[in-house]
């Protein structure tokens, strides 16, 4: 897995790139980021958001987290993307495609869950976490 950090100061294509994570590396990294003085930072320089994102599987997985401030709570904005069998036709036909999820409200708890579930592969969990009403 690669992780990708974005910051406060960066651009909107600017991150630092840590290659070939493990799994307790990418949980860390998730722990260890500062994230409400980055979303403070963010508030103020209207730049980026703070961002982690998770590229697993050569590029067939995505995880990327955001934070932000909105009042003055710190909210997380996750977003997911990975290889699944998809229903169609009112669920009469399954076919290969994109499992795209996306949940804005997540808190920091929920967002670290939906680290959990990803970099352990636990896709149908991940799937129905981020399902969760917001």
């Amino acid at each position: 897995m690669d992780l990708n950090l974005q910051y406060a100061h960066h651009s909107q294509q600017q991150f630092d790139t840590v290659t070939d994570v493990s799994h307790r590396q990418a949980i860390k990294a998730f722990d260890d980021f500062a994230w409400l003085a980055e979303a403070e930072k963010a508030q103020l320089l209207q730049k980026c958001l703070p961002t982690l994102s998770i590229i697993a599987e050569h590029q067939q997985k995505l995880l990327w987290i955001s934070a932000y401030i909105e009042g003055d709570v710190l909210h997380f904005n996750a977003e997911t993307k990975f290889p699944a069998v998809m229903s169609s036709y009112f669920g009469l036909c399954q076919t290969q495609g994109i499992c795209d999820l996306c949940n804005p409200t997540f808190s920091q708890g929920q967002a670290r869950k939906a680290l959990l579930l990803f970099v352990s592969g636990s896709l149908d969990e991940l799937e129905m976490h981020f399902n969760i009403s917001h």
